[in-house]
């Protein structure tokens, strides 16, 4: 989060390739990418994948991330949804942890921290950055 605090406007505007999201855009998708796991675990508390509309889902991520926002906003984002997922994570048990839930294919089953905790990692390192 440091180096994108000295990005320029400019920089920060740009994009590398056409198909490619702009520095802030994609920052601002880290930050709300969690709001998936939340969805999912935390107010549906689901044990299988097979009817998550995950094209509703990304078209909101896609709607929310677009709005053009200022340097100091996208980096309290990081902070407050890095943040609010890790006290989320934190509250639990082993027991849900330990939790399979089934994939969209209902074949493969995976632990369920496997994805959260695969987020609190990345969230945490640029929340706390």
């Amino acid at each position: 989060m440091r180096a994108f605090l000295r990005i320029s406007v400019h920089r920060r505007k740009g994009v590398a390739a056409p198909e490619c999201k702009t520095v802030g855009r994609m920052l601002t998708h880290i930050a709300f990418a969690v709001r998936f796991w939340d969805e999912v675990h935390r107010k549906q508390r689901r044990t299988a994948m097979q009817g998550v509309d995950f094209f509703a889902m990304a078209e909101r991520a896609d709607a929310e991330e677009s709005k053009p926002r200022p340097k100091a906003k996208i980096v309290e984002l990081l902070r407050t949804e890095g943040e609010e997922f890790a006290a989320w994570l934190e509250t639990l048990t082993p027991e849900f942890l330990a939790g399979m839930v089934t994939e969209g294919d209902g074949k493969r089953r995976n632990r369920a921290s496997n994805g959260c905790l695969a987020r609190k990692s990345m969230n945490c390192t640029f929340a706390r950055s």
